[in-house]
Order: structure tokens, then sequence, then C-alpha cells
């Protein structure tokens, strides 16, 4: 930019660029995937200083023209005394991914990264010196105003203060935990409870504005949980653990199932009757449901199938289904004893199935939704394409929710809202966080919360983002292409917003040169097929009338 950040005008070569740093109006140094870049024409034309197999994925500091330290990935340090013409490999004493890093004029500075790492230089970066941060948060960005005072920010809100250049640090920390949260519930609108690895348990009592955690008798991850009432709740986990409180946690019970397998999904139709579905670790291992009709005292357990099961939904005591891996759907009318398979899709896997009614019900997995309405018999193909469907959840039978994200090809979580019973959807991004996103519930049509990994919890009290009733066109699908899959062996597909009368798609290298590039017409979908290209990292450039779009783009062989 030149006006100040009015305009944007596209200057940058053609690679997953990380960090850029000018040491004058006129030169410049930028870091990317494999390459560290010089510029001497402030950023017009971009010049290869030096390869790195390793990766220049990480951050530029210059503590003045000539003097610049590169931190970034497998606790690699790269130090110039030529203003980037040269760099030296500096022992930083750590594998560790390192994030940032600051250096004084007086030579004096810190770097810091993951699980807590913060070294301390006192000669300009040539040697370095691991410290005790008192923390195993990832640390990630480091700024000092004067030689006295600076701040360490990391996860989830950890911050780390310092008044005495860095001799002594005050922390503090805004999250509850950091383990990954799997499941969650809210029995009512005040009363919540989150679930995940190593005996995780959280409860809120203030409709999800604070957290805190509860002290669990087991270690045992949980996947899934149900209640049967605020205070009765069912905690499902690990090598058959099924943990139950009646007080809201003050106390706990150890379930006696029968069995150690993982245990993926609980669910109580009424207050005695409760099914668990549990499998081994692999994916081909008998599938046992288990049942209780005196709210969990004993357990029964039978073999209903091969496979993984994630999901399962009872209408009633005696009525329920369940999704998984492969790609059946079952039912059983007669309380679990038989299972018959009502639909099949080949090549797909369910993550989720939920009913809203005894007869209209949702299932979801990788690159599918679909929906019945007559219990089952017949199921229709709401989406099929890239996302990766999880979650569903309805407040009532027409107010409902999907939670997405763009499964191996990255990118952030969606929710998707119906106001119809699923007729319509509209697309909202969640852009708060870079963690996977597990599970969600509502406890309105519009108050809702989703959990992930690194103890993330999210809230909305409108609805996911939605303002007004006319925000449905303001959503990612509506503005963003999707290349799918990734990684590919040579042969990919582009998915656009719409179709569009002229897109032009060019095809780069980790270097910057164009390898392929066409012209489409009234597209909304682009097949391209190019064998002949070597495994590795490729940039595709997507230009339309109204913007241009780069993805990266892995093809392996």
């Amino acid at each position: 930019t030149n006006d100040g950040g009015l305009s944007w005008s596209w200057n940058a070569p053609y690679s997953w660029n990380y960090s850029v740093w000018f040491t004058d109006p006129s030169t410049a140094i930028m870091s990317s995937e494999y390459v560290l870049y010089k510029s001497y024409d402030a950023g017009n034309t971009w010049t290869i200083k030096q390869w790195n197999v390793y990766g220049w994925r990480g951050s530029l500091f210059f503590m003045d023209a000539d003097t610049g330290i590169h931190v970034g990935s497998a606790g690699q340090i790269f130090r110039t005394t030529d203003a980037g013409e040269t760099w030296d490999s500096i022992q930083s004493g750590t594998s560790n991914v390192l994030s940032a890093c600051y250096i004084s004029p007086n030579g004096t500075g810190y770097a810091v990264g993951f699980s807590g790492t913060l070294l301390k230089t006192n000669d300009a970066g040539a040697t370095w010196v691991s410290l005790l941060s008192g923390t195993l948060s990832n640390l990630e960005t480091i700024t000092f105003t004067d030689a006295s005072h600076g701040v360490i920010t990391g996860e989830l809100g950890y911050t780390m203060i310092t008044e005495d250049g860095g001799i002594s640090w005050n922390t503090s920390y805004s999250s509850v935990t950091k383990s990954n949260l799997n499941a969650v519930v809210f029995p009512d609108q005040n009363t919540g409870y989150a679930a995940g690895a190593g005996g995780t348990i959280l409860k809120s009592t203030d409709g999800g504005n604070s957290w805190q955690q509860l002290s669990v008798p087991v270690w045992n991850s949980f996947f899934s949980l149900c209640y049967t009432n605020p205070q009765t709740i069912y905690f499902a986990g690990t090598n058959g653990m099924i943990l139950k409180t009646t007080n809201g946690g003050g106390s706990w019970e150890s379930l006696l199932t029968g069995v150690n397998y993982n245990l993926t999904s609980i669910e109580f139709p009424d207050q005695q009757t409760g099914y668990a579905i549990g499998r081994r670790q692999d994916f081909y291992d008998s599938v046992y449901l288990l049942k209780t009709t005196d709210a969990g005292a004993t357990w029964s357990s039978r073999v209903i199938d091969n496979g993984v099961y994630y999901s399962m939904d009872f209408t009633n005591a005696d009525t329920g289904y369940l999704a998984g891996y492969p790609r059946d759907l079952k039912r059983t009318t007669d309380g679990g004893i038989s299972w018959n398979t009502q639909a099949s899709f080949p090549g797909f896997s369910f993550s989720d199935i939920y009913f809203t009614s005894r007869n209209r019900g949702f299932a979801c997995g990788y690159g599918i939704t679909i929906q019945t309405s007559d219990a089952g018999l017949h199921w229709d193909i709401l989406y099929s394409g890239p996302l990766n469907f999880k979650r569903f959840y309805f407040t009532d039978s027409l107010h409902g929710y999907v939670l997405a994200d763009y499964g191996y090809s990255g990118g952030g979580s969606l929710l998707y809202k119906t106001e119809d019973g699923g007729t319509t959807w509209s697309e909202k991004p969640i852009g708060l966080t870079n963690y996977q996103l597990n599970d969600l519930c509502f406890t309105h049509s519009d108050i809702g919360f989703t959990v992930g990994g690194n103890g993330v919890i999210l809230k909305t009290t409108n609805g996911g983002g939605i303002i007004t009733g006319t925000q449905n066109e303001n959503n990612r699908a509506s503005t963003e292409p999707v290349i799918y899959p990734n990684p590919c062996s040579g042969y990919f597909r582009i998915r656009l917003p719409q179709t569009l009368p002229q897109v032009d798609v060019g095809l780069f290298s980790i270097t910057g040169n164009e390898v392929w590039s066409s012209e489409f017409q009234n597209v909304s979908e682009i097949n391209i097929s190019q064998p002949g290209l070597t495994s590795g990292f490729y940039f595709v450039k997507i230009r339309t009338a109204s913007s241009v779009v780069t993805r990266k783009l892995v093809i392996s062989r």
C-alpha cells in the first residue's frame, strides 16, 4: 500500500509468507515457507537470498539496519550482520517452535516459543541461554516499550509482564484448562458442562460466562456426555468409563460397564434407560452397545456390528439410530436388540445423527449432510462437497445449527443455521480460533456454545453472527473458493461461490514460477488435472472480475 492502507496491490512472490521487516524505507527482508527474500526497492521486487530445507516459518526482528534475527520451527535461529545478505545458524538449545524475539539496542534480548520456551541473549543474538518461564503455554509475541517494560503474550490470554528488563515476570492466565474439549451440554440456560481429555470436566453456573474445573476421581478422557436433569449428568470416555453425578458435580460415581473399550457416544432417552456405544482402537473391531434400565446401576452389552459408530440418537426408549464408519445408518425399534441398515452411502462416513422429532432427522459427516422425513426409511442429500460436517443441534423444530470445517484442506470452522426446519441454511464463519472445534449446543435459538482443542470455549448470543435476517449472504461460501481434495495426486477441483462468467487460474511452484494456467467461462466448479507435476507445495491463483485469491496446494504421490 502507498496510501496508508486505503488500497492494496499484490507485489509479493507466490509463496507462503510469514514475516516481513523493513530496515529502511527501501530495504526489506521477508521469510516464507522455504525461502528468505530481500527487496531493495520498497517491496516492488524480491530476490531469493537463502534456502532452508527446515523452513523459514517464523518471525524476523532487526535491532538495527545490519543485525537481524529469524526465529522459527524446530528451535531454528538464524542471524545476519550484513542486512540480510547472508545468515548464520545459531544454537538455541531447544527444539521447540520459536514464535518471536526482541533485542534492545544494547544487545539484550529474548525469544519466546511453544511449551513456555523463553531464551535470553546478551550479545545481540550471537549466543542464547534458556530461562524458566514458569509456564507450559505456547508463547507467541514479545515486545518492549523501553529498557525496563516488556510484555509476552501466549495462547488463550496468557500474559507475562516485566518492569525490570526481564529479570522477573508477573503472569496472568485467563484460561481454565488447555485440555482438548470434546463435548458440551447445557441442561438449562445457566448450567453447563464441558468435558474432554485427561479427566477434564468444566462447569458453568452463569450461562457460560465463566467456568470452573471440577475435581474428578479419574484421568480418563471423555468423548460424550448427556443429562437427565440439571443435576444428573453422565460422562462417557476411554476404557469403558462412565462417570455419573447426581448433584451437579459435588460427588461422583464410577459406573461398572463391564467393557474396557472407548465409549464414543452416550444417550438417555428417559430417566432410567440409557445407551452407550464402544469400540476398540481398530476401525474394524466389534462395536458394543451398552444398555441400562436402572439409571446406570447395571449395564448389559452386546456386539451389534464391526466398524466405528460415533453418534447415536434415540427418539424414545426403544427407537434409536446409529451413524459412523463404514457408510451405513442403522435403526433399532426393540431397544437395541436388533438393528437394520436404513441407508448406505458408499465413500462417506458419518460423525453425527440427530432427530428433531419422531420422523424428522439429520445426519452428517465428511463431505455430506442428509435428511429424512419418514423416520429414516428414506434419506435425501442436503449437501455433498469438500466440507467436514461434525455436529447438529436444534433448539426447536425450526431453528437448528450444524458445525463444520474444511477438514484436511485447512481453514476455520463454520456454523450453518436454519430457521425453517432444515430446508435452507445460511453459513456463519467462526473466525475466533485456529483450534479444532468438536461440539456445540444451544440454550436458545440465538445463544449457543462450541468447544474444542486447547480448552477453547466460544459463545454466541446472536445466532452465530446473525445481526439481521438479511445477512445470509455475508458468509464464507459466498466469497471464497474451495480447493479439494488437498493434498491431491495431481487432480483437484475448485468450487466457486457461484457461476462466474470468467475465471483465470494459474498454478505456481514454491519459487514463484508459473507451471500452468488457463481460462474458464461460465463455471461454478473447475476440474484440473496435472498428473505430470512432481510432489511438493504449489500455489493456485484464482482471478475473477472482483477478486484475486491465492490458495496453497499440496501434491502428494
